[in-house]
């Protein structure tokens, strides 16, 4: 009797090991979602290295033209995905969308009482950003807190984010010795501009990638993404 006792209290008091939290498995549609990923990480890219000698605006108007153009062409893209294949998780989004749509819903506002629509809507020659350039920017932070789910996009867009930091940091010191590879500069300045065509936009491009890196490592490590 004893031992039988014992036997029991030993039981109630051994409690079953709890297995480790395992990280969910990838949703279906995982393809379809890096895709819009990387063609983000495209577009992007090519907005901070594109210009063209054949406008005025060397570095503005084909920048404007690739944020435009990128943007649209991935919101129409992630609608279909969504919309025929399946729903968006926000979860990586929540944060943010508020403010995102809250800046995006006054300045509508702001552009549609404004005394010159079309110049609010398009924005003006020398930049061309205007509300249309910031509804785009809307639609690429959409794709990339939607679709950046996995680990693997994850570390995709650390490196992207490294990458462009780094071209547009060498581009800048080749520039201030007077080596600038894109044939603006031919003697040392020290007000350089890299692939920006301004050098506060150059300055603040750099001021930002640095944290958002920093946020990236830490979202890779942890477990906030889906396993691969």
């Amino acid at each position: 009797m004893l031992r039988r006792m014992g036997r029991k209290s030993r039981q109630k008091i051994e409690r079953p090991r709890s297995a480790e939290p395992e990280t969910p498995a990838a949703p279906p549609h995982s393809l379809a979602e890096s895709a819009l990923a990387w063609s983000a990480f495209l577009f992007v890219a090519a907005v901070v290295f594109g210009f063209s000698l054949t406008v005025n605006r060397v570095f503005d108007v084909p920048k404007s033209f690739v944020l435009k153009i990128g943007g649209a062409t991935l919101l129409v893209a992630w609608t279909l995905v969504g919309v025929f294949g399946r729903f968006y998780t926000w979860s990586s989004a929540r944060v943010f969308v508020l403010p995102v749509t809250a800046v995006v819903g006054s300045t509508l506002i702001s552009t549609l009482f404004s005394h010159d629509i079309w110049m609010s809507l398009v924005g003006v020659y020398e930049r061309q950003f205007g509300w249309q350039g910031l509804f785009c920017s809307a639609a690429i932070f959409a794709v990339t807190a939607t679709c950046l789910r996995t680990k693997r996009n994850g570390i995709a867009g650390l490196f992207c984010a490294v990458f462009i930091g780094v071209v547009v940091s060498a581009c800048a010191f080749l520039q201030s010795v007077g080596r600038g590879p894109l044939g603006f500069f031919s003697a040392p300045n020290s007000k350089v501009y890299s692939t920006l065509g301004n050098a506060t936009f150059a300055g603040n491009l750099l001021a930002l990638i640095f944290p958002v890196a920093l946020g990236l490592c830490w979202v890779v490590h942890s477990r906030l993404f889906f396993a691969e």
